[in-house]
């Protein structure tokens, strides 16, 4: 009983508590549209700067390899989870692509460029997830959890390919 009683309370599709809800209230937009398409531009933005940042194209298979990993994963989460989005619209809001391929593009700048750029990439990463709440998509967790996967499959995924 202890462990449904858990898996219950720490389960994506029981994380639209009270934080989510009260950040929706305060970060949703009213014009839902604006922020959505401003963070489509953002994210393919990240995506193309990601693969065209590393030097050869033995990097940018492995930055390309991530994206793919970083797509395919998110694909099977929200179909697993079903997690309904705040605007009610679909059962596909956990955890956020749009916010997940920001970082990973994000991620994957860093590796290969300096540390202005890295900043820069992280701080237009961050506006997409933040946009993707306004435009009344995604929960807060959802936006945080897309970013943690989104960074480790950026960060680490191209170092690893290089490797072998």
């Amino acid at each position: 009983m202890k462990f449904l009683l858990i898996a219950m309370l720490f389960s994506p599709t029981a994380l639209a508590n009270s934080f989510d809800k009260d950040a929706r209230r305060l970060l949703k937009w009213e014009d839902t549209r604006t922020p959505g398409k401003i963070s489509d531009y953002g994210v393919a933005t990240l995506i193309v700067t990601s693969i065209a940042t590393p030097k050869t194209w033995e990097q940018r298979g492995g930055v390309a390899l991530a994206h793919v990993a970083g797509a395919a994963t998110n694909f099977v989460v929200k179909k697993a989870v079903g997690r309904r989005r705040p605007d009610g619209s679909e059962y596909v809001s956990f955890y956020s692509g749009h916010t997940s391929e920001a970082f990973l593009s994000a991620g994957a700048i860093c590796v290969h460029s300096n540390t202005e750029i890295c900043v820069a990439s992280l701080l237009v990463a961050g506006g997409v997830g933040y946009l993707r709440i306004a435009a009344d998509k995604h929960w807060v967790t959802d936006v945080i959890v897309g970013a943690g996967v989104g960074y480790a499959c950026g960060r680490y995924i191209p170092t690893l390919v290089v490797r072998f």
